[in-house]
């Protein structure tokens, strides 16, 4: 019984000490993505135009780990005021990626006054996908865009 006892005892123990370095790992990882989030904030100032589509990349791809909230601003206006159509819309998917309500609003309200139709469309799908738009509108307006041309 009382060997019993030393191994429930060593067991617990071992349970904690693997539980709490686990624990430990994974405040880790998190300051360690709060810490790119920053640096990736701070690559969206950068004068350099290279800097800032490599911020947005990386804002896509690891978007479910990041939280650039504060880098929202300076992709609106890339994606506002960038000639280079390419540009425009990797600002316009990571706008999306970050799935921020106050952007999705500006986006929605800026459908109908986008001129690029290659860019409509995408924010259309966009648009579609969070419900802001309906099918029967997206439709119209894709209609009017073909009897324009």
């Amino acid at each position: 019984m009382k060997r019993f006892s030393i191994t429930a005892a060593a067991a617990s123990i071992l349970l904690l000490f693997f539980t709490t370095a686990s624990l430990t790992a994974q405040e880790k990882v998190k300051k360690d993505w709060d810490a790119y989030s920053k640096e990736l904030v701070k690559s969206l100032k950068s004068p350099i135009e290279g800097v800032k589509l490599s911020a947005m990349q990386r804002i896509i791809q690891y978007s479910d780990s990041l939280s650039v909230a504060s880098g929202g601003g300076m992709i609106w206006d890339i994606y506002k005021n960038n000639k280079n159509q390419k540009v425009r819309q990797l600002a316009l998917v990571a706008l999306s990626k970050m799935d921020n309500s106050l952007y999705t609003g500006k986006l929605s309200l800026h459908y109908r006054f986008e001129e690029n139709q290659v860019i409509k469309n995408q924010l259309a799908f966009f648009l579609l996908k969070k419900g802001k738009i309906s099918f029967k509108d997206f439709w119209y307006n894709n209609q009017v865009a073909q009897m324009s041309r």
